[in-house]
């Protein structure tokens, strides 16, 4: 069994690449090419807009240095997560918003593998409490690379900060990428399973010294779209 298991790491080693063969066998090079072109079609499928800003050798490149360093996860589409880790970790691209793009686009794969059959609707209520839905997610970027037109001229677009909602819209079964408010983005955050969310305005409200039912007047489309569409449970 211990021979079995050293002649099974020795072959994994050689078709990998983590160790130098000087004559590798054709059986070797063909598993070797099988892998890194499997794992080529899903980086190109997971992260299209990544392959597009650089050339194909450096993105070559990239798939091999992460075979050689190896993914911890069986699950294709998580080691997806793994790649964008380590390409981050070993970037030397000249590429400012790369860990934003990178971020975003898997968070874009992420949601698409979501089992979305079991959420939950809530009626709307002040008196109620809140979460956000473990099938929404929010998150801070830099810049703007939600932005439908950003990959034709990124350099038009300025470095800020912005704040986006994503989330399932179960009548269409489409992942919707929703930019909102600091203000919003603070109250979501403020969730809390032992406050109701007139609670929280009232929180909000004497810390921005504005009242309430001002704040309503501006906010009550949104949180009542937000609890229609499962985002707040």
């Amino acid at each position: 069994m211990k021979l079995e298991k050293n002649i099974q790491k020795r072959f994994v080693d050689i078709v990998t690449n983590r160790v130098h063969v000087s004559n590798p066998s054709s059986a070797h090079r063909v598993y070797a090419n099988l892998i890194f072109y499997r794992f080529k079609e899903v980086f190109e499928k997971s992260f299209p807009r990544f392959v597009k800003l650089i050339d194909t050798d450096t993105f070559d490149t990239f798939i091999y240095d992460f075979i050689k360093h190896g993914a911890s996860t069986p699950t294709l589409w998580n080691v997806s997560d793994e790649f964008k880790e380590f390409v981050l970790k070993n970037n030397t691209l000249q590429i400012d918003f790369l860990e934003d793009l990178l971020e975003f686009e898997y968070l874009e794969l992420f949601m698409h593998m979501q089992d979305y059959s079991k959420q939950k609707k809530r009626e709307f209520a002040l008196e109620n409490f809140y979460k956000l839905s473990a099938l929404a997610q929010i998150v801070s970027l830099k810049y703007p690379v939600h932005h439908p037109e950003f990959d034709i001229a990124p350099s038009s677009f300025s470095k800020g900060e912005f704040f986006i909602l994503v989330y399932h819209k179960e009548r269409t079964n489409e992942i919707i990428y929703e930019e909102i408010t600091p203000f919003i983005y603070e109250l979501m955050h403020l969730l809390s399973p032992t406050r109701t969310l007139n609670e929280l305005l009232t929180i909000m409200a004497t810390n921005y010294e504005i009242k309430v039912e001002e704040i309503l007047e501006v906010l009550i489309s949104s949180l009542e779209h937000y609890v229609e569409d499962k985002i707040l449970t």
